[in-house]
Formats: structure tokens, sequence, C-alpha cells
């Protein structure tokens, strides 16, 4: 499985759900994971901070 393919995947899963919840509930919990993870990752001491900040 390649990074594509789960990608995709992801996209046609959050057209799904913002077809179901709503374009604004999910582009504001879009916004919220990204204000999460980018200092999460920016301010990464170690290895497994820096992973799990880029898996968000």
């Amino acid at each position: 499985m390649s990074i594509y393919v789960l990608f995709l995947g992801g996209l046609l899963l959050d057209g799904r759900l913002a077809g179901i919840l709503g374009a604004r509930p999910m582009t504001l919990t879009g916004f919220s994971v990204f204000t999460l993870a980018s200092p999460t990752s920016g301010l990464a001491q170690d290895e497994t901070v820096l992973i799990v900040g880029r898996v968000l």
C-alpha cells in the first residue's frame, strides 16, 4: 500500500463525511487538527514526537 492510496482514501472519506456532517464542521475539524499537529512537529524534542505530529 502506498501513500497515494492512503491519501486518496482519506479524500474520499472526508468528502463523504462532509456530505453527511456538513462542510463547515469538517473544515473546522481540519483546521483544529492542523493547529495541534503543526506545533507538535515543530517543537519535537525526539523522533517519536515528530512522527506523532506528522501522523496527525
